[in-house]
């Protein structure tokens, strides 16, 4: 088991709800704890001590390089053959009415018994692939077969040996991400709304360098980098397009695009140590015409979402008038209980910070609305929702207007 992933167990007759974790200790022992809610949410109803946990074997918590990088595969058993009840279902409709067992793959590594079994997990697409072998290493001429699960294809849904029912399989390929419900890119250190451009100026002794990028998804569904030459992201600008080797995840299939924030900073905008107030930069027209005698940044910053790493830090911001707040969280939810800090970039109180300048821009992504007719079902002839609908769409063409 990586360190820190959860495993849960559910029955449907029962309703009877298992899930565990193993954590280290500070003193390098193991410990586990042991929840009656789906994903060891909250606090647990047990921790059982290393000196009583007759199951384990062996254990690391000095790894050099870290937590063991995993994916987590649910199965739940009892749909129909075809899984088509399943794969419509929503995840608590599944642990509901299915038996279902969640548990946490470690991928990326050659592990198990030297000389005998050793498997290589690998996640992509929201399918797990786990290679088996017999040997010394996992190579091609030590490789056995691999089992799927997940994703679109042969792992998705596996017939029982009745061949009346199935089990249906997903698959988290980043179960510690709370991704935004939006098209984004993902690199270690920030989270891109899809097409939304950053740039930046350094100013050098002798030289000054300008540039820009922003991540786009392909018809494929894949995330290409534009680079250019110039601030802004402009297409005549433009020096090459790459497939990004630092995007750790994405989402190219939402159904809308991310609302967010564009945030510049201008640095060694204060006439003096005693000045606060950024009065170079805060003169009238200052920045439209002499921005390029400061280090810039431009940061696109996603708004209207909570996202981030669950059981950990999470972001949720908002922009208005020209005010970018972010607020921090600790959890699984942007919630006043998980609340941890705030900060503002922007407006009359936030414009200067650390002899820094901010101007802040704030952008709402059109709505998207359905590519197909609505069938009869769909249709609800309340003259509320009618309403509503005109309304979504004159907004979104004011949006498109002033943007």
């Amino acid at each position: 088991y990586p360190i820190g992933a959860c495993e849960t167990d559910t029955n449907a007759e029962s309703e009877e709800i298992i899930s565990f974790k193993y954590d280290c200790t500070s003193d390098d022992e193991i410990e586990k704890y042991v929840y009656s809610t789906y994903d060891c949410y909250g606090e647990p109803d047990e921790i059982i001590a290393m000196s009583e946990l007759s199951e384990l074997d062996h254990h690391e918590c000095n790894a050099y390089n870290g937590d063991c990088p995993y994916a987590v595969s649910c199965s739940f058993v009892g749909c129909d053959d075809e899984c088509g009840a399943c794969s419509e279902a929503s995840e608590l409709e599944l642990i509901t009415n299915y038996d279902t067992q969640c548990r946490p793959y470690i991928v990326d590594e050659c592990i198990g018994n030297e000389g005998e079994l050793l498997q290589y997990a690998t996640c992509s697409d929201d399918l797990l692939t786990e290679n088996l072998y017999f040997g010394t290493e996992c190579t091609n001429t030590n490789y056995l077969f691999n089992e799927l699960r997940g994703g679109e294809g042969d792992g998705k849904c596996i017939a029982s040996d009745d061949d009346e029912t199935a089990t249906y399989y997903t698959t988290e390929c980043n179960p510690t991400i709370i991704p935004p419900e939006c098209n984004y890119a993902a690199t270690g250190s920030h989270f891109y709304p899809i097409g939304a451009c950053e740039s930046g100026i350094e100013v050098g002794d002798t030289e000054t360098t300008k540039y820009s990028f922003k991540y786009i998804c392909t018809d494929e569904g894949k995330i290409a980098k534009y680079t250019y030459s110039d601030i802004d992201c402009q297409d005549d600008d433009k020096l090459e397009t790459t497939t990004p080797t630092d995007i750790e995840h994405y989402e190219c299939e939402a159904s809308r695009d991310c609302d967010y924030a564009i945030g510049c900073s201008y640095s060694d905008c204060n006439k003096n140590t005693n000045d606060t107030s950024c009065s170079v930069c805060s003169e009238t027209n200052y920045i439209s015409n002499y921005k390029q005698n400061h280090n810039t940044h431009c940061l696109p910053t996603i708004t209207n979402q909570c996202f981030g790493l669950k059981d950990e830090l999470l972001h949720s911001s908002t922009c208005v008038g020209g005010v970018l707040s972010e607020n921090f969280y600790y959890g699984r939810e942007c919630i006043d209980d998980t609340f941890v800090f705030p900060d503002e970039f922007g407006g009359d109180e936030s414009t200067c910070k650390w002899g820094s300048y901010y101007e802040i821009e704030c952008v709402l992504a059109p709505t998207s609305f359905p590519t197909e007719s609505p069938t009869a079902e769909d249709i609800d002839d309340s003259e509320a929702n009618i309403i509503s609908v005109f309304v979504a769409l004159i907004c979104g063409n004011l949006i498109l207007f002033i943007n």
